[in-house]
């Protein structure tokens, strides 16, 4: 018996095996039917099958003793690879190792022995006997796929926060490559007073009052008997008469609104 080289993907199972005139060793099941014999125990095996994709038994347990405080044999979940962990055979020497690794996609079903414990059985027809009862089979198989849910849920979880870090990263250097924008100055806005601030006009313009004005001194003076009214013949000499009785800032004021000095 000798230490046998085989990648991880073309190992259905390994199982401890004893074989007459080599001792304790490991029965290594291929997934194309065929079988080889090894001389280390199933766990050294499964660490040297593992170990090209950085496998340290030490820290998967530590990784996940949170879920199993006391067992000592954990399923083995890596990279894509999943193995049931169960009890194969019994010790016939102390300190043999009485577990083997099945590989979780080749197994078909549980089938009970007549007598004590039960059997896998295996997609190719193959047939692996175990020294447990078909519930602790299938609690065996539970767990490897607890802890495959577990594990894709935290890879998941950690290809997320790679994203997410990478998005930060992204955003922080197009920042930084853009040159810095002043913001735009908006010219002052121009502050309208409101309507009701707005001085009213009355309701009659100056011009309007004026004429009003000179409309009322016209009948006035019409009715008078005052010689100076009989000799206005002309608008401006009413409005010259009329501005002559008032005071001198608003009558020049008067005349200039109303263009009096121009010769109508």
């Amino acid at each position: 018996m000798r230490r046998q080289h085989i990648a991880v993907e073309k190992v259905a199972a390994v199982i401890p095996h004893y074989e007459a005139g080599y001792g304790f060793g490991s029965r290594i099941l291929r997934m194309d039917g065929g079988e080889l014999l090894d001389s280390r125990s199933p766990l050294t095996v499964m660490k040297y099958l593992l170990r090209p994709y950085g496998f340290s038994y030490t820290e998967y347990r530590h990784l996940h003793q949170e879920h199993w405080h006391t067992k000592q044999n954990l399923p083995i979940v890596w990279d894509g690879h999943v193995f049931i962990t169960c009890k194969m055979t019994r010790a016939l020497v102390p300190g043999d190792e009485t577990y083997g690794f099945i590989r979780l996609e080749t197994v078909d079903g549980i089938r009970k022995r007549d007598t004590a414990g039960s059997s896998f059985l295996l997609l190719d027809g193959r047939t692996l006997d175990t020294v447990l009862p078909a519930r602790y089979v299938q609690d065996a198989m539970g767990e490897a796929t607890l802890l495959t849910f577990l594990s894709v849920t935290k890879a998941q979880r950690q290809e997320q926060a790679l994203r997410c870090a990478l998005d930060e990263m992204g955003s922080k250097e197009e920042s930084e490559e853009k040159p810095e924008q002043k913001p735009e100055q908006k010219p002052p806005e121009t502050v309208r007073p409101p309507e009701s601030a707005k001085p009213q006009e009355p309701k009659d313009s100056i011009r309007e009052t004026a004429h009003n004005l000179m409309k009322e001194f016209k009948e006035r003076l019409t009715h008078t008997t005052a010689p100076s009214s009989k000799s206005l013949t002309g608008e401006k000499d009413w409005w010259d008469l009329v501005l002559s009785r008032i005071d001198p800032v608003a009558a020049a004021a008067i005349r200039a609104l109303l263009d009096l000095d121009k010769e109508k």
